[in-house]
This record gives C-alpha cells, structure tokens and sequence, in this order.
C-alpha cells in the first residue's frame, strides 16, 4: 500500500513538473549592433531584436516553417513571460545585450500550429518499462525537455510496470537516435511504437 502510495505522489509531482516544462522555455540571446553615425542604437532596439530572436530560435526548434519568421516579427515579445539581463555594455564600436529569455511555450506552440506555420511532426509512443527513482524519471524529462528535436511531449499512462509517453519529434528524424541518451534497451521498435526497458 505504502508503495503503491509513493508511486502516485511521483506520477503526480512529474505530471505538474511536465506541464511547467511545456508552458514556457529559457532560451538565451546576445544582440549585437555596431554604432551608428548619430551614435550607439538605442537599448530598446536591441531589446525587441532579442525577443525576436529568442522567440525564433524556440521557433525553430518547435518545427515552424520559414513564413513564421514575418508573421511572428511583430508579436514575438507576446511570448515573453520575463527576462534577465545577462550582460549589457558598450564596446569601442558596438553595443552589446545578451539577455536569457522566458518564451511561453505553449502558446508560441499553440500559435504556430493554429496559423499552419509548423511542419508536420512525427509521432512516438515511447513505453519504457522498469522506471522505478524519481531521478530516473528526471533523467527522462530533461531529455525531452532539452533536446532540440523533441517538439513535445506528454505522459499517457503511469503504472509500476511501465511509463508510456506520447512524444512529438522533428519529421523525418530516427527515434532511437532521438532517445539515445537515455540508459534504455530496445525491445521492440514498429513505426511509431516503441517498447523499452530501463537500464540503469
């Protein structure tokens, strides 16, 4: 009972730890823009090019296709949760912000998809049997959480036996090389499905 307990509060803190993982991505710039005639260009400027960039780069990791570029120019800082700067200085003949960036992920995501900018996903069922510490599930999110070809992902199904998670990858892209750099072996591998045992 105590077990089976343990279980569902892991399954509970992984599901909400999924979902912030989802709503929104740190992603890191630097702008660089050399002086003008009239002097330095203003730190606002650099500030809404950053935005853009991040918003892009988050992009472009989520699948979009090349025309997102002009529909997101001018309401990329809608997607833009907070930011820290990281480094803002003059140089003898350029200017210089490097900012880390919250991007709201899902609903850059959501956009894309809604407006048909992103390409078409290939879908995984990745089922991987004997996760048993919270660190092994962990090790499991941070990968998809930080790979750039995972788009994204979501637990289906959470039991002792096995972990089954649908997940949406780059098209045209090997899962097994996708899902690698986990210690897991192959048992089966049929299209979309994939059936794997922890190894750790």
């Amino acid at each position: 009972m105590g077990r089976a307990k343990e279980i569902g509060l892991i399954v509970v803190f992984i599901l909400i730890f999924i979902k912030l993982s989802l709503a929104q991505t740190l992603v890191e710039v630097e702008i660089r823009r050399p002086y003008q005639e009239n002097g330095p260009p203003p730190w606002e400027s650099l500030l809404k090019e950053a935005f853009f960039q991040a918003v892009m780069d988050l992009a472009s990791q989520l699948g979009a296709k090349r025309e997102a570029q002009a529909q997101l120019r001018d309401i990329a800082p809608n997607f833009v949760r907070g930011y820290r700067i990281v480094e803002k200085r003059d140089l003898s003949q350029e200017r210089v912000l490097k900012l880390e960036v919250l991007i709201l992920k899902g609903d850059l995501f959501r956009f894309l998809k809604g407006k048909g900018l992103l390409s078409e996903p290939q879908r995984c069922l990745l089922i991987i049997e004997g996760l048993k510490e919270y660190g092994d599930y962990l090790m499991v999110l941070n990968l998809f959480k930080s790979s750039k070809d995972v788009i994204t992902f979501s637990l289906k199904e959470a039991s002792k036996e096995a972990f089954v998670w649908e997940v949406f990858i780059k098209e045209g892209l090997d899962p097994l090389r996708v899902f690698g750099g986990l210690p897991i072996s192959f048992n089966r591998v049929e299209e979309n499905l994939i059936k794997a045992r922890w190894a750790k």
